[in-house]
């Protein structure tokens, strides 16, 4: 069989079987066009292996990678994240591993050594045909736009299918790379200065800032992971997992809702719409790829009027870029873990009673004269739902069993009995105070099963629509001073900032392009189009008029985001108003210091030269610490060798890939010290002896 037809037909036949995996393993069905596509898309970076590198099992090793990350991996993280693999996922991907410890950590990273490695593995060109290199690197930057094409020709995409919807019709490397030339197309494009003019029409001046109003503190909590399990209709759980005081509340409120824009995860994008009234990009995270200006956001608002604006997060400043992007939405000061005792740790979290009254406790140290905005980020429902069991035992309990819906059922009843601690205690304190808490996106359930397929809210056999606005809807309860909880219906997160300036009443401040996105009729989640139907919501898959309006706010909507984020900020100069763009400075508060290793004991202490020890599933030599304390990034070196100290509450370790200190027998110290920092910090002696 010549070259051709034999790399086409490994091409299809890894492609097939990929396929086939994902509908048996996570039920995820790809349609017969989508592995042709994939097969065609493949085939010609296949068949140029085949002629460079030495061998067959080359070609079988790279399509079997290829396609096992972008088919059969693409199938697992939509059974998972109900989202499909992006380019932005790089950046993502990269946040998420470096939230995992333990096991969940170690698989994660033996996973990318061992993806690497095959691959550096079927790269091995011979020399006599390197010069058919720069043929594979023109193939590989054609394509985003060859996938574009094809992607347009297959079909057009339905009004109000998902993403994954579309991989399944496309097939994935298509979505990949087609969704890869659309955002190109998305960041380069020019904005349309007449269009911003028209919609600054009427908001010129510094009416933004309002006039005379009586300014209350206001608190705004995000709890990660907040959703309603109930919904989850085919499972029992022997007790309602929320706070009872907490339902009780929320109900009162007319259990009102935010609609996300993100499930499982990427945090960092509700917190944009929350912070700053405007959608998040569906496929990248604004904190880190897109907020390249200063935006007149709510704390920059509140900050103009005197507020001091505090944001309070107990994790890595830089995750999520968010040293960087708090100052650009308004921040006067950071709280990061550098400001917290880490004295009562979930896993790699720190808990949230623990969080909850260290914040009310700076919080009361405020000047009285001078109000705040006080925004709070929760952690001990974040996923993996690690818990410390000697001090918070199951409370609840999950059937038919579920060990991670369990988990997070837990997880959630301590978080929202922490929260309602901490609302009791601020209304005690200051009844007159604004609090508004939001759930930043449905929790990760897991795979086999996966409770929202079983429970009918995603997947082939799934609520279709009803269950897209069903699991972007997280709690929302807003408490108005002394009137208690009050009724916001079910608003798309972006709306939020506008609704919370509402509440100081007449003369307050408000977003200076409230009036272009305060009718919030549209919400893209998890690829879908959803629209405001009267007072519900649903999929658009018919062109009606309300979709049309929707479809309408939306295109305004980004043509806005983009100008305010990314581009010359054309509407505050058309609205008089550009000093809003200047930057201002932030704060941030380290009593604790952004880095610190307490080490308790280490092992182990020996080994023999020329020889592994501890060796970790990706070949790493590991070395384990228990900790009284642990923050920020610490270096572990041991003579001339050092490496990142991976923490996960009381435990820590560091893995040497090649360890110089192995070559020879002596006595080695072993030291630490905090990245970016000159000090070292004594730990004890590593011993290594002569081999047998």
């Amino acid at each position: 069989m010549s070259l051709p037809l034999r790399t086409m037909a490994i091409s299809a036949v890894i492609v097939v079987s990929c396929a086939l995996l994902s509908k048996f393993l996570f039920g995820f069905t790809y349609g017969i066009l989508a592995v042709v596509i994939d097969t065609l898309l493949l085939w010609p970076a296949v068949w140029l292996i085949g002629w460079m590198a030495p061998g067959r099992s080359s070609t079988w090793v790279f399509a079997t990678v290829i396609a096992g990350v972008f088919v059969l991996g693409q199938s697992a993280k939509i059974s998972l994240m109900a989202l499909p693999i992006t380019f932005g996922d790089i950046v993502s991907g990269v946040q998420l591993i470096r939230v995992l410890h333990g096991a969940h950590l170690v698989f994660a990273l033996a996973g990318c050594v061992v993806a690497v490695l095959l691959l550096a593995w079927a790269l091995r060109f011979r020399k006599a045909r390197w010069y058919a290199l720069p043929a594979l690197l023109a193939y590989i930057a054609c394509l985003p736009l060859l996938a574009y094409g094809l992607a347009s020709l297959a079909g057009p995409r339905s009004e109000g299918a998902s993403s994954a919807s579309v991989v399944g019709e496309h097939g994935s490397l298509t979505f990949v790379f087609a969704d890869l030339a659309q955002g190109w197309r998305e960041r380069w494009s020019s904005v349309d200065e007449a269009k911003i003019d028209a919609l600054a029409a009427g908001h010129r001046g510094r009416e933004s800032l309002g006039g005379d109003f009586r300014k209350r503190n206001v608190h705004l909590l995000l709890m990660e992971g907040l959703w309603d399990p109930l919904r989850l209709e085919t499972y029992k759980f022997s007790r309602d997992p929320w706070d009872p005081r907490f339902r009780r509340l929320w109900e009162q409120g007319g259990r009102s809702t935010v609609l996300s824009p993100t499930f499982g995860g990427v945090t960092a994008n509700a917190e944009f719409e929350a912070l700053c009234g405007l959608p998040a990009y569906p496929d990248r995270v604004v904190f880190e790829d897109g907020l390249d200006n200063t935006v007149p956001c709510l704390p920059r608002m509140l900050r103009e009027r005197g507020y001091l604006t505090v944001a309070n997060h107990p994790y890595k400043a830089k995750f999520w870029s968010r040293d960087e992007a708090y100052p650009k939405v308004g921040f006067e000061q950071y709280n990061p873990s550098g400001a917290y005792r880490l004295d009562d740790m979930d896993g790699a979290f720190l808990n949230d009673r623990s969080m909850y009254f260290q914040t009310l406790d700076r919080l009361n140290k405020f000047d009285p004269q001078r109000p705040y905005f006080a925004y709070v980020v929760s952690l001990s429902s974040h996923f993996p739902y690690d818990r410390d069991r000697a001090k918070r035992p199951d409370l609840v309990t999950v059937s038919p069993q579920a060990d991670l819906l369990q988990a997070y059922a837990n997880a959630v009843a301590y978080s929202t009995a922490a929260m309602m601690d901490y609302i009791e205690a601020v209304r005690e304190l200051d009844p007159d105070a604004i609090i508004v808490l939001f759930g930043d996106h449905a929790p990760v359930l897991g795979a086999n099963p996966d409770p929202y397929v079983v429970s009918g809210l995603k997947g082939e056999a799934g609520a279709g629509r009803s269950g897209l606005v069903q699991m972007s809807s997280t709690p929302l309860l807003v408490i108005d001073g002394q009137k208690g909880a009050a009724d916001m219906g079910q608003i798309p997160l972006y709306a939020l900032p506008s609704r919370v300036l509402a509440l100081l009443g007449p003369g307050a401040p408000k977003l200076p392009y409230a009036q272009v996105t305060g009718d919030a009729r549209s919400r893209i989640f998890l690829g879908a189009f959803l629209a405001r139907k009267n007072r519900g919501w649903d999929a658009c898959t018919t062109d009606t008029p309300d979709c049309r309006k929707a479809s309408k706010q939306l295109e305004q909507t980004k043509m806005l985001r983009k100008d305010l984020i990314q581009g010359k900020q054309q509407f505050l100069h058309a609205a008089n108003q550009a000093w809003l763009a200047k930057p201002v400075a932030m704060q941030q508060n380290l009593p604790y210091g952004a880095c610190k290793l307490g080490v308790q004991n280490w092992g182990p202490r020996t080994a023999s030269s020329g020889k592994g020890f501890n060796v970790q599933p990706d070949g790493s030599n590991a070395i384990w610490l228990k900790v009284t304390e642990g923050r920020g990034t610490p270096i572990l070196m041991i003579g001339e060798d050092e490496v990142r100290v991976t923490l996960a509450g009381n435990i820590a370790s560091a893995g040497f890939d090649n360890p110089q200190f192995l070559t020879a027998p002596g006595e080695y110290p072993v030291k630490y010290r905090c990245e970016d920092e000159a000090g070292e910090v004594s730990v004890g002696t590593f011993v290594v002896t002569a081999s047998p």
